[in-house]
């Protein structure tokens, strides 16, 4: 064949197909170039709501669950704004763009909540007093109802609701069949404790009813400060008044102290609430708060209740496998994993057959219900050409929502670029500080170099290094949201710690990716604790500081004094 023939069969055949085939090479990478675009934009607009959520309660000391549900609302008016702006959409147009998020998700220490439309129903309530966009029967965009990490189980003619969360504190509740009778318990699991009389020991450490301490920081603005004593009752952070020294100095005793004396926590709106717990006015109220910020013995009172409500756990739930789960709107058709008796062994360890059981209470109650909030949000959006369904959520992904609190939006039916292609994907963004809960991994332990440090810093482990309770006053350990730099309304700021004089910086190891942590398993600070060679002193620091930060924060049950 000569070569003009085979020239003008690749001119007729071949060209053809390498055209097509480029164009839609081309096609194809600007469709994945456009969708990155789109990750990029959703991860932003996430970014801009986890953020939002963070700054809105940093400043506070004070919490409540109904805070929580105001800074979720304002969180997700954050992410709405942010995404309409990205994509340019303006006027009645960004209301278009709302149509292709079907949910947002809010994973908390207890439960979840997803924002997305639902049918209003009101019941017995006054059409006059309820606002327009309440009316009955009519969609509205809305934190839909709280839903907790629960599991039920049946063992020994006994129901049990378990109430997870994203560390070892559970709430069970009990419904005896035989006898009709109920109760309810709650607490922290810790495998290991052992009672010597009024005393209580864990993992060599000793904890004594008398080992008191006393919290202080300082306050202040333009090179003046005061130290201020406090205490934190359920999540919010109370301090002490002297009106005789006019600033938070410590009285030799209660009966030095002054009739106009008072207990203050600044609230959201970053005001101190003075006279909430005054002498004058409550005297017996004032010295509960007084004796709870200076002979605080709070890691004391978290491994005597957790040792009793470890040891109820043990004669009550035993027995419990996977085998025991009865089945539930909340997960079913999940598969759960074997892992044998749920409340045996390390409970606390991170692979212990209790959190692996409990991730998977976390994911099964996610899953199921976020896939109908989705796939229901067909009925709901004007976008009928656009069938939404869960996108597969990455393992690393539901490790992260397992636990942590996090904030995880979903963007579905654009189309991408001028393809018929939707986009269908999602973007999940832990929040690293908050009030929650304190994970074990939250503490940091004060140095003589006045630095504080992961507690699993090599530098830390033969104890010479770490700060002296006696020169402060409390063991040398804090939740990671104490360093963190507030504000009140007049501009006195609250951190970073200051101790007798001296500013403690975070340590260059911490900042640089924990370079002298040599492995991996010291991630899991229980087991690290365990390690040779670990001093008591750290052990100490760093158990004491994990009871007391987490005795204080807010559980399902109220502290009682």
């Amino acid at each position: 064949m000569k070569i003009q023939h085979l020239a003008v069969i690749f001119i007729i055949v071949i060209m053809p197909i390498i055209i097509v085939f480029s164009e839609y090479l081309n096609t194809q990478i600007t469709i994945v170039k456009t969708e990155r675009i789109y990750d990029a934009r959703l991860f932003d607009s996430t970014h801009d709501a986890i953020n939002a959520f963070k700054l809105n309660t940093i400043n506070s000391t004070y919490y409540a669950p109904q805070s929580r549900v105001q800074n979720i609302e304002a969180s997700v008016n954050t992410f709405y704004n942010s995404i309409v702006t990205s994509f340019d959409y303006r006027g009645v147009n960004a209301e278009a763009m709302k149509e292709y998020v079907p949910a947002v998700v809010f994973t908390m220490y207890d439960g979840y909540y997803i924002y997305s439309p639902f049918v209003n129903t009101l019941t017995n309530v006054d059409a006059d007093t309820v606002d327009d966009k309440y009316e009955d029967g009519k969609i509205i965009d809305g934190l839909k109802p709280f839903v907790s990490y629960s599991c039920r189980y049946l063992n020994n003619n006994k129901e049990y609701i378990i109430t997870y969360s994203m560390d070892n504190y559970i709430f069970v509740d009990v419904f005896d069949k035989s006898n009709q009778t109920h109760e309810s318990k709650s607490g922290y699991l810790i495998n290991g404790i052992t009672k010597n009389g009024n005393n209580y020991a864990y993992q060599g450490i000793t904890f004594k009813e008398t080992d008191e301490e006393i919290l202080k920081e300082k306050i202040g603005k333009n090179n003046v400060e005061d130290t201020y004593y406090y205490t934190i009752v359920d999540g919010t952070k109370y301090y002490y008044f002297n009106t005789k020294t006019n600033n938070g100095a410590k009285p030799s005793s209660l009966s030095d102290t002054s009739d106009t004396d008072y207990i203050f926590y600044i609230d959201e709106q970053r005001t101190r609430h003075k006279q909430v717990i005054s002498k004058l006015n409550n005297e017996e109220e004032f010295e509960k708060y007084y004796n709870k910020i200076f002979k605080n013995n709070y890691g004391y009172l978290y491994y005597k209740e957790a040792y009793e409500f470890t040891e109820w756990v043990r004669n009550n739930l035993g027995g419990i496998t996977k085998n025991n789960i009865i089945n539930s709107v909340n997960y079913d058709g999940y598969e759960f994993a074997e892992v044998g008796n749920i409340f045996e062994g390390d409970i606390e360890y991170s692979n212990s057959n209790f959190n692996r059981h409990r991730s998977d209470v976390i994911r099964a109650v996610i899953s199921t219900n976020l896939s109908k909030a989705i796939s229901g949000y067909s009925r709901y959006s004007k976008s009928t050409n656009v069938e939404f369904i869960m996108p597969k959520i990455l393992e690393k992904d539901w490790e992260l929502l397992e636990n942590n609190i996090c904030i995880v939006s979903f963007l579905q039916g654009m189309k991408v670029g001028s393809s018929d292609k939707t986009y269908n994907s999602y973007s999940i963004i832990p929040n690293n500080f908050n009030k929650e809960y304190v994970d074990e991994n939250d503490i940091y332990i004060l140095t003589k170099d006045k630095t504080y440090t992961k507690p699993n810093d090599d530098i830390l482990k033969d104890g010479t290094n770490i700060l002296e309770k006696d020169t402060i006053g409390f063991e040398p350990g804090l939740s990671k949201m104490d360093f963190e730099i507030r504000q009140d309304i007049k501009g006195d700021f609250y951190n970073p710690v200051t101790l007798n004089g001296n500013l403690f910086l975070r340590s260059y190891t911490s900042y640089a990716g924990s370079s002298n942590i040599n492995s991996i398993e010291k991630i899991d600070m229980y087991r690290y604790m365990m390690e040779p060679g670990v001093s008591n002193k750290l052990k100490k620091a760093y158990y004491v500081a994990l009871g007391r930060e987490r005795y204080s924060s807010f559980k399902y049950t109220m502290n009682e004094f």
